[in-house]
């Protein structure tokens, strides 16, 4: 097979111009082999390429090599930044969703969050960076996103990423975040000496179900690993009269082997759907002038719990970018900001092979969208 030309690889790297700053490091440090000076580096690839000598031989492999890095680097999306306005909107939503707690070190106890979600916190569960005990009180911080009308208004999207580094979604028993401080330091936790309570919707458990732990990348799209199991419990006390029945139960922070705080804070109970049965990417096509700069779009799947962030695709057509179940029904959801004007559509989906969806935008306001979002 005849090789490709680096100007046709370059053409493909041209989406994530500007996304990749980590390879344009290599390319500093690789630049003497390659043959540019300090005036031809460029983090855009086109650049990088016009000004590059003539190269042959081995060289010529190493280049492709280069080019091929930001390529695989930036696989999670076309490089188009979502909206920054749209991002502090969700930032500023899960700011107000937290709910702040403050616990005494040296003795621990329960934290109750509004929607059932319980943590228990063992005595003397807390360490500072060099591992020494935290006196005084903690302040412990919980988010919770157990509904898919929750995981839209906070941007709290379930799709996990599987050993192979393939992604698909996920079937969610619900979503959180904890994180704990002292005196505004974030502080290290004893393992296994704190573990979360999540409720089982309808008390009836999903065995499959595994503890997954997240973070938010730079395009505000969270990141799914499986951490381990869950254990399932009968009931355990809400206050000091309301019992609530079937809780998946799990260590936090997850698979914490040491003092080294993980980087993790969010945690999902979820399960990869069985494979088996065909499967599509799913574009949705938005009306002229919506795209990724200034729309963010999920599509709402409820038998699964799930929402899918949209962050792949080339002007106003934008898809999942991995194989999502046909036949499943759901929701289209989409928020953008135009003029500073927000704009929303709610339209039904059916997965079927090859889907394009086209949808219309509506003119809206953040707290008509909010209310919308509980139609779900």
């Amino acid at each position: 097979m005849k090789a490709k030309s680096p100007f046709v690889i370059a053409a493909h790297l041209a989406q994530c111009k500007g996304q990749c700053l980590d390879t344009y490091v290599l390319w500093v440090q690789l630049s003497p082999v390659i043959g540019l000076t300090s005036s031809s580096l460029s983090t855009d690839p086109l650049v990088m390429l016009s000004n590059l000598p003539p190269v042959r031989g081995s060289t010529i492999h190493l280049l492709c090599c280069l080019l091929v890095l930001p390529f695989i680097a930036c696989h999670k999306g076309d490089g188009t930044a979502p909206s920054n306005e749209l991002l502090a909107v969700f930032e500023q939503n899960r700011t107000n969703a937290t709910q702040t707690f403050s616990v005494i070190a040296s003795t621990g106890g329960d934290v109750h969050g509004v929607n059932a979600t319980q943590l228990t916190i063992g005595p003397n569960a807390f360490r500072d960076g060099n591992g020494v005990l935290v006196p005084g009180s903690v302040q412990v911080e919980l988010v919770e996103a157990l509904t898919t009308k929750d995981m839209v208004w906070l941007n709290m999207q379930t799709v996990g990423e599987r050993s192979n580094g393939h992604r698909g979604i996920l079937n969610s028993g619900g979503e959180i975040r904890v994180r704990a401080t002292h005196n505004g330091v974030q502080v290290n936790v004893v393992p296994n000496a704190v573990h979360f309570h999540i409720p089982i919707p309808a008390g009836q458990p999903d065995p499959a179900m595994r503890q997954f732990a997240g973070e938010l990348d730079a395009n505000d799209a969270l990141r799914w690993v499986e951490e381990g199991g869950l254990a399932v419990e009968d009931s355990v006390l809400q206050d000091s009269s309301v019992w609530t029945s079937m809780n998946y139960v799990g260590p936090w922070p997850a698979n914490n082997g040491g003092t080294e705080w993980p980087p993790f804070t969010f945690i999902n109970c979820d399960n990869f759907p069985p494979p088996g049965g065909d499967s599509t990417d799913v574009t949705i096509s938005l009306p002229s002038g919506y795209g990724r700069s200034n729309t963010t779009c999920w599509v709402v799947l409820p038998a699964l719990n799930c929402m899918i962030y949209m962050e792949q695709g080339n002007g106003s057509q934008i898809r999942a970018g991995f194989p999502v179940a046909t036949g499943l029904t759901g929701t289209v959801v989409a928020l953008s900001v135009v003029d500073g004007q927000y704009y929303s559509t709610f339209t039904p989906i059916t997965i079927t092979q090859g889907i394009d969806q086209p949808v219309q935008m509506q003119a809206t306001t953040l707290p008509q969208f909010h209310s919308d979002l509980q139609t779900l």
